[in-house]
C-alpha cells in the first residue's frame, strides 16, 4: 500500500525512537517525502499514539518543527493515519510559533543528513550516485546546541550551542546508513558556513 492510500496526513514510526507527524508530499522508492512536518519528542498521552492520530495534540504533547524531511523507507516500523483537519491545523499552528522563516526548497542547496549512529553532516548537496550520498564543504554536528531540535538548525542554521567539525572539501556517505536528509535555509547556511572559514 502506497503512503498517500493511508491518507494525507501520518504518524510515521521509524527504527531509533523517531516519530514523524507531517502530510506525505511524495513516495518514491527509497524514501517517504514528508512536508510540513515535525518530530514528535514527547507524546503526553495515556493510550499512546493512536490517542494522538485520532485527537490531536495534548497538552503535554511536544512537538519539533522539522520542515521538508526525506526518510528512509527501510528504517520505517509503521505509519498510522490522522485527522487531516486535526494536524494540518497543528503543524501549522506549531510553525507559526517559531517566529523564523519557515520556507524551504525541496532543492535546497546546504542539507542535513541524519546517518546511524548518531551521526549529523551538514554539506552542499553534490549528488546521490549508486549507493552513496556526495556532500562539498561538509561539517560534522558534534552537538546540535538547539531548543526544537534538527529542524531549527535547519531554518536558522547552528546556534552559539553548536559543536561543528571541519570534515574538508568532499565526503561520501553511504546510503544504506542513511536515516533522512533534511532542506536547509541556503541563505543562512551559506552566512555560517563563512564564519568557519568555508567558502562555496
Amino acid at each position: 500500500m502506497k503512503g498517500k492510500e493511508l491518507g494525507e496526513y501520518q504518524f510515521v514510526k521509524s527504527i531509533g525512537g523517531w516519530v514523524y507527524v507531517g502530510r506525505i508530499a511524495k513516495e518514491t522508492e527509497d524514501e517517504l517525502w514528508i512536508a510540513p512536518s515535525c518530530i514528535v519528542r514527547k507524546w503526553g498521552t495515556n493510550w499512546g499514539l493512536g490517542q494522538l492520530a485520532i485527537t490531536g495534540r495534548q497538552e503535554e504533547t511536544v512537538l519539533d518543527s522539522l520542515g521538508l524531511a526525506k526518510v528512509q523507507k527501510r528504517l520505517v516500523i509503521s505509519e498510522i493515519c490522522c485527522k487531516s483537519d486535526i494536524w494540518e491545523k497543528t503543524i501549522e499552528e506549531d510553525w507559526s510559533s517559531r517566529n523564523v522563516d519557515m520556507s524551504l526548497s525541496w532543492e535546497s542547496k546546504y542539507q542535513i543528513v541524519v546517518a546511524e549512529r548518531g551521526w549529523v553532516y551538514v554539506g552542499l548537496r553534490s549528488e546521490n550516485k549508486g549507493d552513496s550520498i556526495y556532500l562539498e564543504h561538509a561539517i560534522v554536528l558534534r552537538k546540535w546546541g538547539t531548543e526544537w531540535g534538527l529542524g531549527q538548525l535547519c531554518f536558522t542554521g547552528p546556534t552559539e550551542k553548536s559543536e561543528i567539525d571541519y570534515l574538508g572539501e568532499r565526503i561520501r556517505i553511504k546510503k544504506g546508513m542513511t536515516v533522512k536528509t533534511l532542506s536547509c535555509n541556503d541563505e543562512i547556511w551559506e552566512e555560517a558556513m563563512s564564519k568557519y572559514g568555508v567558502h562555496t
